[in-house]
């Protein structure tokens, strides 16, 4: 089955309710869309990058639910956790302690996952 008919649709290519959280949509065309949707609005921008003393971490739009931000670095170490609050549409991440080089953000859990490649460079 692609679609559950508790998510208010028919079935076909179209999710009927893709903005739905609830729509228990597991497989199928519905429930792809349902993870685009999430990923547009979990799509991040980093500024500055390359970074010295912090990181702004900005989504399109405030978060539905509080996401965890992982920074990893080249190793895949995760170097720090954050939390983005539901409601908010920034977060600041200090960078101060972090050594130069690249690391990876991380936001989102399961198929919803964006990840975004920065750069630390200390001006001394």
């Amino acid at each position: 089955m692609d679609y559950d008919p508790n998510c208010g649709g028919g079935g076909g290519d179209e999710c009927p309710d893709p903005n739905n959280p609830n729509c228990p949509c597991t497989v199928g065309p519905c429930a792809r869309q349902k993870i685009e949707k999430e990923k547009e609005a979990l799509d991040f921008g980093i500024y500055p990058n390359p970074a010295d003393a912090f990181i702004t971490l900005q989504l399109p739009q405030p978060a539905t639910k509080d996401e965890t931000v992982t920074m990893t670095d080249q190793m895949g170490r995760t170097v720090n956790e954050y939390i983005l609050r539901s409601g908010e549409q920034v977060l600041k991440i200090p960078t101060e302690q972090a050594a130069g080089g690249l690391y990876l953000l991380q936001i989102g859990t399961g198929e919803a996952i964006i990840r975004k490649k920065v750069m630390i460079t200390h001006q001394k």
